[in-house]
């Protein structure tokens, strides 16, 4: 009896503690994302937006935009190596890319970030040639730009950031995001060295 009583508290205690779990589990998924996305632990989401792209990669490389583009390149940009995510949100219709883009620019600088490159507007065009081709999604271009990157140092390694949002272009409206509505694409690089995997195959 005493046995069986012990076993009660301790499943009892299991689920418990599951449940509290489980709420922090999903910090980084919110009704409505993209299927498999998760936003970057690095960095808050405006409110009310939700993802609509998303690609990470453990390692690849990433040139970071640190001036504007002329003759279809880069004026000024920094070569970087590590994990790589993208994240690509729609955020609501009823609130101006400029008033998005000073929210995450408060955040980053309450976290500590340094300001490598600021641009908006006209300094912006061009951007959406340069990306065309990149790998994952992006969504360069859209009315009204802004552009921040920003670079945090940490003792694991850099982190850089470069945060656009603009809005929506008709080129890139559908049923979900309309023409003109902000969107944000997120960029986080962590700098990190390429983990080794090559191997010897086992002998048969």
């Amino acid at each position: 009896m005493k046995q069986l009583f012990a076993v009660r508290i301790l499943v009892t205690g299991f689920l418990a503690a599951a449940a509290l779990y489980l709420p922090f589990s999903r910090a980084h998924a919110a009704v409505g994302d993209l299927e498999g996305s998760k936003e970057t632990p690095l960095l808050k989401r405006y409110q009310g937006a939700v993802i609509t792209a998303y690609a990470e990669k453990e390692f690849d490389d990433y040139d970071l935009p640190l001036s504007g583009v002329e003759a279809g390149k880069l004026k000024k940009s920094q070569h970087l190596e590590g994990k790589v995510t993208r994240v690509t949100y729609k955020a609501p219709a009823n609130r101006s890319s400029l008033e998005i883009f000073r929210n995450y620019e408060a955040e980053l600088k309450e976290m500590k970030f340094e300001i490598l490159f600021r641009a908006s507007g006209v300094d912006l065009d061009g951007f959406e040639v340069v990306y065309k081709d990149s790998s994952g999604p992006v969504l360069y271009g859209g009315s009204k730009p802004c552009l921040l990157v920003a670079k945090l140092t940490r003792p694991g390694g850099d982190v850089y950031i470069s945060l656009y949002v603009a809005g929506c272009s008709a080129a890139y409206a559908n049923d979900t995001i309309s023409e003109g509505q902000p969107f944000v694409q997120l960029e986080t690089v962590e700098v990190k060295p390429m983990e080794a995997k090559m191997e010897t195959a086992p002998a048969k």
